[in-house]
């Protein structure tokens, strides 16, 4: 499923790709060589082994204005995803860019596990910028690393919700927020999903 998810990143000279090995019985090598993008495989070996060890390893070693996260098993909109970026790069005034999503099952049919996303991003985008709060999904957000270093933003070390505490800091402290409506995440909904 990595593959997938490498294979609907766009090719950008802009675009750092860092690859966290956390804790995988074999090291994982992908099928796709970049031309521009810069390509980096770590691995995450602390005692630690979830999602918020190896995001706060990708926050570490990362060096681009913004940050953005993905899972293994889900894709991107490369088109999508472009356009979105090419709006950051035109506009640096934002700490926080919030995108959209959507979800689909094993068998290529919509799932649902967008809709409580699109409920919170419906409220944002009608002024109740509280709601940013409840939104603890790390997906389809773009964080500059500013604002990540001047809050001290890091994922939790633990099994479940490490997202929580990172967003609830972000969502206090963002002053800057920009809404896209582009649809740039797809999450894998099903038996063989992460979630």
């Amino acid at each position: 499923m990595m593959d997938e998810l490498i294979a609907s990143l766009p090719d950008r000279n802009d675009l750092e790709l860092l690859l966290i090995d956390d804790h995988s019985v074999a090291p994982y090598q992908p099928k796709r060589r970049f031309e521009h993008t810069q390509l980096r495989l770590l691995a995450n070996r602390d005692s630690w082994r979830f999602a918020g060890t190896a995001r706060n390893l990708g926050i570490e070693q990362s060096s681009g204005d913004f940050l953005f996260f993905g899972d293994s098993d889900d894709r991107f909109d490369t088109q999508a995803l472009g356009r979105v970026m090419n709006g950051i790069l035109s506009d640096p005034e934002y700490g926080l860019v919030l995108a959209r999503a959507t979800s689909f099952l094993e068998d290529g049919s919509r799932g649902n596990r967008h809709d409580y996303m699109d409920g919170i991003y419906a409220e944002i985008s009608n002024g109740n910028t509280d709601a940013l709060v409840r939104l603890h999904s790390p997906v389809s957000k773009f964080i500059r690393r500013s604002f990540i270093e001047k809050t001290g933003l890091r994922y939790g070390d633990t099994r479940v919700a490490n997202d929580v505490l990172f967003n609830v800091k972000m969502a206090a402290n963002v002053t800057r927020l920009k809404l896209s409506n582009e649809i740039i995440y797809h999450i894998r909904q099903g038996n063989s999903s992460l979630t």
